[in-house]
């Protein structure tokens, strides 16, 4: 490593900003170094090929040199979401400080440091201690494929966790994930809970609503948590369309719960409003848009009681989905 350094540095070379390097695109610009056969260096993708370029369109690089950046390029750290992500934001402080950097200090003065504020990030996120709202801060911008990810910084940090370890991690972060996702639903689903003054079993949306911040860390995450965001990824938009149909509807459907007994008494309520209404279309569009919605929802409306929890309450969605099928325009027609 010395001696391939000391080589290089007697050479001429130009200076240039971590950034440059990293980040910015080089266009128009031609290298002086030629890879022959691309196979040997083991360039495997589009990022770590454009590292190489990157490079060497601006110094006079040797094959030495080359195979010593290839420790680096050898792991597709290029790949790395959260290697390029440290990497940025070193090159973005170096910008701001105005440092120029040479290239002989990338490994010892950039690279290195930054593998090792990765490996202190690496141990809390696999350990778990890192928080929920840190998770999200962290990966908010790369939210796939946290399991390659972890995969290969384990491999290019040459650490030794157990595949379970990470494995259990990954589960925990893609449900923060998707406690966010869901947050807006359950308070939907907790708000028709509310006006239908259902007081049944709600533990599930109850734990789906829990501020993320509240949540100190993903060792805190149960099982029990995981297995309920998981089942609300089941649901269909059809689902959460109604849910959040209802909970834009709420006083009338409270109203319908208050003073209809069953759903006789809305074809009565029918007949009553087609008499009062006058013979515009509209009006009469709008009595034949009320009856469906009524038989549509029926399964709110009457079938659920004080006693109903939240199976109850997807047995009445269910339902309404079935009619959903004949009528595509049924929601529409309840907000409206």
């Amino acid at each position: 490593k010395t001696e391939v350094l000391e080589d290089i540095s007697r050479s001429k070379c130009s200076f240039l900003t971590l950034k440059e390097i990293f980040v910015d695109s080089t266009p128009d610009k031609s290298s002086d170094f030629l890879v022959i056969d691309k196979s040997i260096c083991h360039i495997v993708s589009n990022d770590e090929l454009e590292f190489v370029y990157k490079v060497c369109m601006f110094f006079k690089i040797s094959l030495a040199w080359f195979k010593y950046a290839f420790q680096i390029t050898d792991c597709k750290v290029m790949s790395s979401f959260l290697f390029r992500k440290e990497v940025k934001l070193t090159a973005k402080k170096l910008e701001e400080s105005m440092i120029k950097i040479d290239y002989t200090q990338l490994f010892d003065e950039i690279i290195l440091p930054i593998k090792e504020n990765l490996k202190v990030l690496f141990e809390r996120i696999v350990s778990c201690k890192i928080s929920p709202s840190d998770v999200i801060l962290l990966f908010s911008e790369y939210q796939l494929g946290y399991r390659e990810e972890l995969f290969l910084l384990e491999i290019f940090l040459k650490l030794n966790f157990e595949e379970a370890d990470i494995k259990t991690c990954v589960e925990k972060i893609n449900c923060v994930f998707l406690m966010k996702k869901y947050f807006s639903h359950a308070i939907a689903i907790q708000q028709v809970k509310e006006s239908l003054n259902l007081h049944g079993d709600f533990t599930s949306v109850e734990n789906m609503m829990k501020p993320i911040d509240e949540i100190k860390s993903l060792q805190d995450i149960s099982k029990d948590l995981e297995y309920v965001v998981a089942s609300f990824e089941g649901f269909s938009d059809n689902t959460f369309a109604i849910f959040n149909a209802i909970s834009s509807s709420l006083q009338l459907f409270f109203w319908l719960k208050e003073n209809l007994k069953d759903p006789k008494e809305v074809k009565v309520f029918v007949e009553i409003m087609s008499i009062a209404a006058g013979e515009t279309d509209y009006e009469v569009d709008r009595v034949k848009n009320f009856e469906s919605c009524c038989l549509a929802f029926s399964h709110f409306i009457f079938d659920l009681n004080e006693k109903s929890g939240f199976k109850d309450l997807l047995q009445a969605c269910e339902q309404t989905e079935k009619i959903m099928l004949s009528d595509k325009n049924i929601i529409k027609k309840l907000v409206n």
